[in-house]
């Protein structure tokens, strides 16, 4: 949606150029067959895209299969002033791949009277202060985080710590194969304390192991902060939140990790790690 007036040709730069469905597809297939160089994308994509031509309020609605951008540096007299936002269906939950809820997006109240509800809440820098210390947890025993690597989930732990001005004492992690997350278990049964995590697709895959899990730290009192997603169950009024965007993500029932579609791309890649098991086996 620009804010500003692109209608005329010497504004191509100061807009947005797209390339239609059907050619962007091809366009994206030979670039990956040929491994062209950005240099190489950007001349013909260029060359084949098409300007936005809008007035301020007007809409272009486009997939994310669609070639799109600025292409170029605004090379007019102009400032450029746009808005942009994504539309995501809720029976495509778990095939949106990367673009996971939270970690991306956020839901929407579905109503008025939940939209109330929330703004209702109190702040969340008063709730994360409930005098009990904060607990790191880390691990890569679910198929989300299986390909996160700890360190990683580390610096974003301690990122989130940094921006809520929370401290924590101690991290614990669970091993590899233990895919019953025993540690996890440990701190929500056995630990009088608040968990630093990197996401809710850290939880259980089970949802009735997850449920139990969830609902015991609330009846704790206990803190379960979600980094990735910038989540926290912090009392029995964020269960439904938590539980709808794990909903809506299809956790534990997708067909990949996070929904992932087996495009031709996606079967190479898990076809490469097919064929290194087999020769590692035969080995």
């Amino acid at each position: 949606m620009p804010f500003v007036d692109v209608t005329k040709d010497e504004d191509r730069s100061r807009s947005m150029q797209i390339i239609p469905i059907k050619r962007s597809r091809e366009l994206i297939k030979m670039a990956i067959d040929n491994r062209l160089s950005m240099e190489q994308m950007t001349e013909v994509f260029d060359r084949e895209s098409h300007q936005i031509k809008a007035k301020p309020g007007s809409l272009c609605l486009f997939t994310q299969e669609h070639i799109h951008g600025s292409g170029k540096p605004n090379v007019t007299d102009k400032t450029r002033v746009s808005m942009d936002f994504r539309i995501a269906e809720g029976i495509y939950g778990d095939l949106l791949g990367r673009k996971i809820p939270a970690g991306y997006f956020h839901l929407l109240p579905g109503s008025e009277e939940e939209e109330e509800r929330l703004a209702k809440l109190p702040e969340r820098k008063v709730v994360f202060q409930n005098g009990k210390s904060n607990i790191f947890y880390v691990g890569n025993n679910t198929s989300a985080t299986f390909p996160i690597p700890v360190h990683l989930q580390r610096y974003m732990l301690l990122d989130y710590c940094k921006k809520h001005d929370l401290h924590s004492d101690l991290e614990l992690f669970d091993l590899e194969d233990m895919l019953h997350l025993p540690t996890l278990w440990h701190i929500i049964e056995h630990r009088n304390v608040n968990v630093v995590m990197y996401s809710i697709f850290a939880l259980p895959e089970d949802e009735d192991a997850r449920n139990r899990m969830l609902e015991t730290a609330v009846a704790k009192g206990m803190i379960m902060h979600f980094v990735n997603e910038g989540l926290a169950l912090a009392g029995p009024e964020d269960l439904k939140t938590i539980r709808d965007y794990l909903a809506f993500s299809r956790y534990g029932k997708s067909r990949l990790p996070i929904g992932l579609p087996l495009s031709e791309l996606s079967k190479e890649y898990f076809g490469k790690w097919s064929r290194s098991l087999e020769a590692w086996r035969a080995n």
